[in-house]
């Protein structure tokens, strides 16, 4: 569940320089962990289990650049920096081990 706020620094005619910040917050609905001991190319045991995941938050800040080709049209660049809030549980993730997130998206923006 997102939410972000953003504020616009300038809005003339031919640019737009915004910031935002917000938050988000993950649910896990369902997730379990499978594990194979193979001795001597032999399975000798096949073990699964369910994970109890906590909720996953994280937080980012970002700036906003857009080049107003028409009044309808733009191109945009939106540089991004994301990070995920420790759970507080063991589980290893993507986001235990890379905590910091940078995200630089770039397209056309069209609006009416």
């Amino acid at each position: 569940i997102p939410v972000k706020a953003s504020y616009n620094w300038l809005d003339s005619r031919q640019w737009s320089l915004y910031a935002s910040l917000g938050f988000t917050m993950d649910i896990p609905i369902s997730s379990s962990v499978s594990s194979d001991f193979v001795l001597n190319g032999s399975a000798l045991l096949n073990q699964k289990k369910s994970l109890n995941v906590p909720l996953q938050w994280s937080t980012g800040i970002g700036i906003g650049f857009q080049y107003h080709i028409t009044p309808y049209l733009g191109i945009f660049a939106e540089p991004s920096f994301q990070y995920y809030i420790p759970d507080g549980s063991n589980i290893k993730t993507y986001r235990t081990e890379h905590p910091y997130h940078f995200t630089l998206p770039i397209g056309f923006r069209f609006s009416w």
